[in-house]
Order: C-alpha cells, then structure tokens, then sequence
C-alpha cells in the first residue's frame, strides 16, 4: 500500500499538513522487535519502510508548526513502549504496541496478537483498552472525519 498517498488524502488539507519522516531502515525494525519482544503489525511496518513516522502540522499565523504526530518513529515507539510498560508494570497489557496519541495521555496502540492487529485506545486514567479500528487503514482514514477516538 502507497502509505503516503493515503495518509495525505484523508488527512491533509488546507488546514492541516503531512510531514513524512525518510524511511526506516530494516535494521531498526529488527531492533524495535527483539528489544520490545514482540512482531511488528505488518501494516505497521509496510508503513515504517515508507515513512519513519508522520508528523501533523497547522499553519499558525503564516507558519507551520507541528501539533501531534500521527505515527511516531520506530525510536518513539520502542521508548514510549518501554515508558508505558514500566509505568504500567501491573496494569500494562504485553500484546499491545502503542504508535500514537490522542494527546490528552490516552494512546492508539495495536493488539499484537497473532490473529489481531486491530488498534485500541489505552486510557491513561484507567488503564482500560477500548476496541478502536479495524486496521492500521481504518485508523488514517477516520483520522480526517474528526472520528478518531
């Protein structure tokens, strides 16, 4: 899958732009799975080979300035997973990979199990999961409806 075609076509706009990071490289990949213990989703890493994360960013007074990102970097997600399951050490899931944000604390992360990579939002507050898209797609493409979690 064209990740970047994709990406821009339901998520920028006028108001909002796309910033994609250069690929990442295999051996990183490989790094993020052994240290994290864990299989990279594969819609995940297709999309980590095209981009080493996206940022989004608004124009605020003639100027673009990054506000979230939409997929973290592979070095992002092996800290923050490693923050989330250090932090969490009782309440922390071990088949969930976290990738993103909504930036109020709660995270989008994956179900890592071999017949789920379904995406959840991991509330901060109570460390529940909630069941959130389908797929990695599913994700990017309610990301512009305002639906994203």
């Amino acid at each position: 899958m064209d990740w970047r075609a994709l990406i821009n076509s339901h998520v920028a706009n006028a108001a909002t732009r796309c910033v994609f990071a250069p690929p990442a490289r295999p051996e990183t990949l490989t790094t993020a799975e052994q240290t994290l213990h864990i299989t990279l989703p594969l819609a995940l890493r297709d999309l980590l080979e095209q981009t080493d994360g996206v940022d989004l960013q608004m124009r605020i007074r003639g100027d673009w300035q990054t506000y979230q990102a939409l997929v973290w970097p592979v070095e992002e997600i092996i800290s923050n997973t490693q923050r989330f399951r250090q932090e969490h050490r009782l309440a922390a899931p071990t088949d969930v990979l976290p990738f993103s944000e909504l930036g109020n604390g709660d995270l989008f992360a994956f179900r890592t199990r071999q017949d789920d990579n379904s995406i959840v939002v991991w509330d901060h507050e109570d460390d529940s999961l909630t069941p959130a898209y389908s797929s990695l797609q599913d994700f990017i493409e309610q990301w512009s409806t305002g639906d994203a979690t």
